[in-house]
């Protein structure tokens, strides 16, 4: 993390030490303690830029736990009750067709129990997030400021079909080190080992913990973005369409609860 554009980690930080360190956790308590400490300027500004659901995927197991068998079904069944429910509330057209899956079919998947996982872990991220921005509005309200804040929750992307982590490991990174140092940062994109000294693995190994790092794939990538053609890098829709939602009771209480798919 950076505090007051100085680096830290999470063994030399002073000022949060909490029992299990999750960066999503993090992100989320300090932007929790930002809005104790600030709230009463007015007006005040907070950008929480989190990480999650970004690869590498790391989740809770508590997390993960909840998600377990809601993936079992697989992409093609997934997608189907997307594209139907999307339809259903008025998200995309009723007239919109769905993009051509991106694999052979889940039948034909044959290591379905990591497959899941993937998943699983995904949406535990994502889970981990979602909890964090109740912490942030829970504070809110009790600072009296939750009806007259202006919220906007938005994504940069679409679906990451990259083969992030995908490859296995060349085998010479294998043997456990001496944990790093309390200042010691971690300065590899994808760091070759945790902050206990542990390998972190590459290729089909099952995500969750630090010592792995892989991404979710291509098939999974389809089923976040249904109905949607392509994923994050290209111009179509899969890429470039994503939320934004806004909340702001005081400002906006004639428009709740509404879709709003006019450009500007």
């Amino acid at each position: 993390m950076t505090r007051n554009n100085t680096y830290i980690t999470p063994d030399n930080d002073t000022k949060y030490q909490p029992e299990t360190y999750y960066y999503t956790d993090a992100i989320s308590d300090n932007a929790v303690k930002y809005i104790h400490e600030h709230a009463t300027q007015k007006p005040f500004f907070m950008y929480v830029a989190y990480t999650a659901a970004h690869w590498p995927m790391h989740a809770l197991e508590k997390d993960i736990a909840k998600y377990r068998g809601v993936y079992d079904a697989g992409w093609d069944a997934i997608r189907e009750v997307r594209y139907n429910k999307t339809r259903s509330i008025g998200l995309i057209n009723e007239n919109c067709k769905m993009s051509p899956a991106a694999n052979a079919g889940w039948e034909n998947e044959t290591e379905k129990e990591w497959r899941v996982r993937c998943m699983e872990v995904y949406a535990a991220m994502v889970d981990s997030m979602d909890q964090g921005i109740g912490r942030i509005t829970d504070e809110l309200k009790r600072r009296g400021q939750f009806e007259n804040t202006l919220v906007f929750y938005m994504q940069d992307n679409g679906g990451c079909a990259e083969k992030y982590g995908l490859r296995k490991n060349d085998g010479k990174n294998l043997k456990p080190r001496a944990p790093m140092a309390k200042d010691e940062l971690q300065t590899l994109m994808t760091p070759r080992f945790t902050r206990a000294g542990l390998p972190v693995l590459t290729g089909h190994v099952m995500p969750g913990p630090a010592t792995s790092a892989i991404g979710y794939d291509q098939p999974w990538a389809n089923v976040s973005n249904t109905p949607f053609r392509e994923y994050k890098h290209w111009v179509h829709e899969g890429g470039i369409s994503t939320p934004l939602v806004v909340h702001w009771p005081a400002g906006i209480s004639a428009r709740t609860n509404c879709v709003d798919s006019q450009a500007t």
